[in-house]
C-alpha cells in the first residue's frame, strides 16, 4: 500500500472527531460549531478534501491501484465513501472541482501548485490548508507539504481542472464512476505516449482509443465519453461532426452553446443529452477555465475569449489560466510591476490570437474592458515602475531589464493610466498654489469619467474653491456650490468620492461625508450612490484602506430617510440607528439588497479580509506588515455590520451571525490573542452593537445562540475584574435579553423578497 493512502488512513479518525466536535456532540450545552468563525468550521469537510486528493494523487503515480485485485480496490470505495461525507455539504451541486488558479495573492505559494479546491461554498487551497493545519494539531502539521505533493502531482500531469460528481448508489452509476476514474487517471501517460488507454477489468485487457477533439488534439472527456457510451472511434467522429454542423447553425450562436467546444455542446443538444451517459469525472474541460461553479452563467465573448485561450495553449492549462487571469483575475490590487508585465504581455499574446477570428471587434473590447477595470485596482506606485516608450513597456527586478512590445490598444491603455496617475496626484495637492492643472490633466479627467474636458475644468474649479490655503475642507463653501454641482448629475458623485475619499485631514472627514449625503439628497440618487460605493469598497476584497470606514459610514447614512446626525460632524454612526424600522428607504434597501446578493462571495471575501486584519491589530506580532490601529479596525467591522444589519437579506444574515458568534463566545479565540486582554473594553463594547446587529435579523431558530450568550455571564466577567468592563458585560446582556424577548413573542416575520428578517411595527 502507497504512502499516500496510508496518510489518508492517518486522517480517518481526525476527520471523524473533528465531525462530532462540530456536530455538537460534547459535553459543552452548545456545539462547537458556535466557537469558531466559518473557516474554521468547515475544517470537517476539508479533511475530506485532503483524503480524496492523496487517494487522487496515488492513483496517478500508481497506474494499477484502480485494477481491482484483492487489497487494491478499497482505494476506489475509500474515495466514494469521501465523497459521500461530502454530499451532506448543504447546498451544494455535488461536484468535487479541483482547479489551477495561479492567483497573485498565493504569497510564498510556488506558480505551478496553485490549485484550488471547492465543493459547494467549502474552498481550500495552500494558504488554508497551513491555517487548517496549524489548528488540527500534530498528526495534521505537515498539511502544507501534502497540498504541495497533491498540488505537484495534479501539476505533472498538466491537470488545470478535475471535478468529480458524486454518483448515485446503483450498481450502474457506481461502474460509470470507477471506469471513469480509471481512463482519467491512466489519460495523461497515455496521451503524451500517443497509444489507447489500456488496463485490466475482470481479468481481461481493456483497451480505449484516445478521440481528438475538433483541435486535433487527445481529449480526456470526449474519450470517456465514448468509452462509457461503448462508441467506437469511428462513430463518434461522425456523431462529433454532426455537433459540429448544430454549433453553426444561428440559434447555437446567439445562445452562445458553440463556443465551449465539441465536449461541452454536444450536451447541450436536447436529443443527444437525452441518449448520452455524461462522464462523472472531467478533466482539464474548458469551461472551468472561467468559471468555478456549474451555475454560474458566462457572456458569449467571455466563452470565446475562453475557448481562443484552450486552443492557444492546449497542452499547458496553466498557461491558458493564466492568461484568462490577465483579463478577469482579482488581485490587481496586489500585483507587482514584474507580474503586471507579465500579464500584460499575455494579454497582448491573446488580443493577437482574437484579431484572427470573426467576432473580433466585440471580444477585443470585452478583453480591454475588463482589463482596463482591473488596472483601476492597481497602486500608482507600481504605474510608476512601468518606462513606456513609442511602443514598449520596460521594467526592471533585481537589477534585470524586462521589455516587451504590447499590443497596441494595451500600450494605449497603459499610457492613459499612467497619465492618470500624475493627475491624481495633482488632485490630492489640489488646495495648493504650486499645483498646475494642464490640458492634459483636464482631458485624463474627462477619460477617466466619461465626460467633457470643460465639464472636467469646471468640476475641479469648483472642488478647489471648497478647499483653504492649508487644505482643510469648507463645507459651507461645499454645500453653496452643490446646485452646480448638481449640473453635473450623474458624474459628480463618482468624480468627488474618487479623489476625496482619502485625500482630507483627519478633522474634515466626515464633514466631507455629511456634505456629499446633502448633494445626494439634492440629486435624488442615493440608490446609484450607494452603487458607487460599494464598487469601491468591494474593488479590493483581500485587502482593506482607510477609506473603507468612510464608505461604508456614508452608505449607513443612505440608507434612511433621515439621520438627525444629518447637521453634525461624528466619528462613527450612532448605534441608536439599529432602532430605526419606518425611517429606512425602502426602495434603496431592496436596491442595496439586490446587489449584495449579486455579489455575494465578493462581500463575504471582504468581511473576512476585515476580520484577519483585526485579529492582526490584536496579534501584531504573528505577521510582517504594521497592522491597522485596533479603534479604527474595530470601528470598520462595526459599520460594516450596522450596515448589512440594515439592509438585511440572505447574506447580510449569515455574514452577521457569524461575526455575533466569534464574539458571542467567552472561550473564542477572538479573546485569546496577544492584544485581547488589555483590549477586553473595546471587545466587549464590539459585542453589544453586534448583538443590537443580530437582533435585527435573528430568527426564532437563532434564540438558542443568544440563551447561550446569557448563560455565559459569569464566564465573560471571569475574564476581567474591572468594574467599567463589568458594566459593559451586563449592557451586552441586557439588550440580548431584549433580542431574546422580541424574538420569543414573535416580535418578526419573513422578510420573503430579501430572504432577511425584519422587526414588526
Amino acid at each position: 500500500m502507497s504512502s499516500e493512502i496510508k496518510d489518508t488512513l492517518l486522517m480517518d479518525n481526525e476527520a471523524q472527531k473533528l465531525f462530532e466536535q462540530f456536530r455538537g456532540i460534547d459535553t459543552r450545552d452548545r456545539s462547537n460549531i458556535q466557537d469558531r468563525k466559518a473557516e474554521v468550521k468547515d475544517d470537517p469537510w476539508r479533511a475530506y478534501f485532503v483524503k480524496t486528493a492523496l487517494l487522487l494523487k496515488a492513483c496517478f503515480e500508481h497506474s494499477k491501484l484502480l485494477e481491482g485485485r484483492r487489497g487494491r480496490q478499497d482505494v476506489f470505495i475509500r474515495i466514494l465513501k469521501n465523497l459521500s461525507q461530502l454530499s451532506k455539504i448543504p447546498d451544494s451541486d455535488r461536484v468535487l472541482l479541483i482547479r489551477y488558479r495561479g492567483s497573485l495573492t498565493a504569497a510564498n505559494i510556488p506558480d505551478n501548485i496553485d490549485y484550488v479546491m471547492r465543493f459547494g461554498h467549502v474552498m481550500l487551497d495552500n494558504a488554508i490548508g497551513a491555517r487548517m493545519g496549524a489548528r488540527m494539531g500534530e498528526k495534521m502539521s505537515d498539511l502544507k507539504n501534502r497540498l504541495a505533493g497533491i498540488f505537484t502531482t495534479f501539476s505533472e500531469n498538466s491537470i488545470g481542472s478535475l471535478s468529480l460528481t458524486i454518483p448515485e448508489s446503483s450498481p450502474k452509476q457506481l461502474e460509470f464512476f470507477r471506469v471513469s476514474l480509471r481512463i482519467m487517471t491512466l489519460f495523461p501517460h497515455a496521451a503524451a505516449a500517443g497509444q489507447p488507454v489500456e488496463f485490466e477489468s475482470g481479468g481481461k485487457k481493456i483497451r480505449i482509443p484516445l478521440i481528438k477533439d475538433e483541435n486535433g488534439l487527445a481529449d480526456p472527456n470526449l474519450t470517456l465519453t465514448a468509452a462509457i457510451n461503448h462508441i467506437r472511434p469511428k462513430a463518434m467522429q461522425g456523431l462529433m461532426a454532426k455537433v459540429g454542423t448544430w454549433m453553426n447553425r444561428p440559434e447555437a450562436k446567439k445562445s452562445g452553446d458553440d463556443m465551449l467546444g465539441i465536449y461541452n455542446s454536444m450536451f447541450r443538444i436536447k436529443n443527444l443529452k437525452a441518449k448520452l451517459i455524461m462522464p462523472p469525472i472531467e478533466m482539464n474541460n474548458v469551461k472551468w477555465l472561467m468559471l468555478d461553479k456549474d451555475r454560474q452563467m458566462v457572456s458569449r465573448q467571455q466563452a470565446g475569449i475562453t475557448k481562443i485561450i484552450a486552443a492557444k495553449y492546449p497542452t499547458s492549462p496553466a498557461k491558458a489560466a493564466r492568461t484568462i487571469r490577465s483579463v478577469y483575475g482579482d488581485d490587481y490590487g496586489q500585483i507587482d510591476p514584474v507580474n503586471l508585465v507579465g500579464r500584460i504581455n499575455s494579454a497582448s499574446k491573446l488580443l493577437t490570437s482574437i484579431e484572427k477570428t470573426p467576432d473580433s471587434d466585440q471580444m477585443e473590447t470585452e478583453v480591454i474592458e475588463n482589463i482596463q477595470g482591473r488596472f483601476r485596482q492597481i497602486d500608482d506606485e507600481v504605474l510608476d515602475e512601468l518606462k513606456l516608450t513609442k511602443n514598449s513597456i520596460r521594467t526592471s527586478s533585481d537589477g534585470k531589464a524586462l521589455t516587451i512590445q504590447p499590443h497596441g490598444r494595451l500600450l494605449k491603455m497603459i499610457a492613459f493610466f499612467k497619465r492618470r496617475s500624475v493627475t491624481k496626484r495633482k488632485m490630492k495637492n489640489l488646495f495648493s498654489s504650486d499645483t498646475v492643472f494642464e490640458k492634459a490633466d483636464y482631458q485624463a479627467i474627462a477619460e477617466d469619467f466619461e465626460i467633457s474636458e470643460e465639464a472636467a475644468k469646471q468640476l475641479v474649479g469648483l472642488l478647489r474653491n471648497c478647499f483653504d490655503k492649508e487644505g482643510h475642507f469648507l463645507r459651507k463653501v461645499f454645500e453653496s456650490n452643490i446646485p452646480e454641482f448638481c449640473k453635473h448629475e450623474g458624474k459628480v458623485f463618482i468624480f468627488l468620492w474618487h479623489y476625496l475619499k482619502e485625500t482630507l485631514h483627519r478633522g474634515d472627514r466626515v464633514a466631507f461625508l455629511n456634505a456629499l449625503q446633502q448633494l445626494i439628497i439634492k440629486m435624488k440618487q442615493p440608490a446609484r450612490a450607494i452603487g458607487v460605493i460599494l464598487a469601491d469598497f468591494l474593488s479590493r476584497v483581500h485587502d482593506v484602506s482607510f477609506s473603507d470606514r468612510n464608505a461604508i459610514m456614508l452608505a449607513n447614512l443612505l440608507v434612511r430617510k433621515y439621520n438627525k446626525e444629518l447637521r453634525l460632524d461624528i466619528e462613527i454612526t450612532p448605534e441608536e440607528v439599529l432602532l430605526v424600522k419606518d425611517g429606512m428607504d425602502d426602495e434603496v434597501v431592496n436596491n442595496t439588497v439586490i446587489m449584495i446578493e449579486g455579489i455575494r462571495e465578493q462581500v463575504i471575501q471582504k468581511c473576512e479580509t476585515i476580520h484577519e486584519k483585526l485579529r492582526h491589530s490584536l496579534f501584531p506580532g504573528a505577521h510582517a506588515e504594521k497592522p491597522m490601529p485596533l479603534r479604527y479596525i474595530l470601528s470598520m467591522e462595526r459599520e460594516v455590520c450596522i450596515f448589512l444589519s440594515l439592509i438585511g437579506g440572505k447574506t447580510s444574515y449569515e455574514i452577521v451571525r457569524q461575526v455575533f458568534i466569534e464574539y458571542g463566545n467567552p472561550v473564542s479565540d477572538i479573546y485569546s490573542l496577544k492584544g485581547s486582554r488589555q483590549n477586553l473594553n473595546l471587545l466587549l463594547q464590539h459585542l453589544k452593537i453586534l448583538v443590537r446587529c443580530f437582533g435585527r435579523l435573528a430568527t426564532s431558530n437563532d434564540l438558542q445562540l443568544l440563551e447561550s450568550l446569557t448563560r455565559d455571564e459569569n464566564r465573560f466577567l471571569q475574564m476581567s475584574d474591572d468594574n467599567l468592563y463589568a458594566d459593559k458585560v451586563r449592557r451586552v446582556m441586557t439588550w440580548t435579553e431584549s433580542a431574546k424577548n422580541n424574538l420569543s413573542k414573535g416580535m418578526i416575520r419573513e422578510n420573503r423578497d430579501t430572504g432577511g428578517f425584519i422587526i414588526m411595527n
